[in-house]
């Protein structure tokens, strides 16, 4: 998004949410502005209008967006298809082998975050050999820990990628959760 679409969109917001901004003076504006270009810089303006124009639909309070609140809506339209907890479980059951080798390969075909959640293509050789009465205990264990790592995904996806390289050189403990 450049000056001229955060602009729009600020004019957008304030056509639907007047009260809102009835006591910005011309600063109060251009920090607005400015404050959009560092949320939203690096998302395309036609995204950041349709998560505006959705928040909208759905909003029965009369306040204007965050930049989280929009971010949310943003994220869930690039990715549909984050799997929950037991979606994912199956996931990892399917690719449970007692093979090592065959473990590794499937390990590595599995995303990033279920890489994460699981530690290595150990946890899939161990349950592999696991007795399926003891995979409930497993199950809710992983979704547990798979629901944490979803939530740092999606943090970092919503982080502005300038932000996020700045917090990364701090460590990962500067990031959300």
């Amino acid at each position: 998004m450049n000056v001229q679409e955060a602009t729009k969109l600020i004019a957008k917001i304030r056509v639907r949410y007047p009260n809102a901004y009835a006591s910005f003076g011309p600063e109060d504006m251009v920090a607005l502005r400015e404050t959009m270009l560092e949320d939203f810089g690096h998302v395309p303006f036609a995204v950041v209008d349709a998560a505006l124009r959705q928040f909208a639909a759905n909003d029965m309070k009369g306040y204007p967006p965050t930049t989280g609140q929009l971010m949310k809506f943003i994220d869930q339209a690039e990715h549909p298809d984050d799997l929950n907890g037991p979606a994912a479980w199956q996931v990892i059951l399917r690719a449970a082998r007692c093979d090592p080798e065959q473990a590794r390969i499937e390990y590595n075909n599995l995303s990033p975050v279920l890489q994460r959640t699981i530690g290595g293509p150990g946890f899939l050789v161990e349950l592999g050999h696991a007795e399926a009465e003891s995979n409930s205990v497993r199950q809710s264990l992983f979704e547990r820990a798979y629901r944490v790592e979803m939530e740092r995904e999606v943090e970092k996806r919503k982080t502005a990628p300038d932000a996020l390289k700045l917090l990364e050189g701090h460590g990962e403990e500067a990031l959300p959760g």
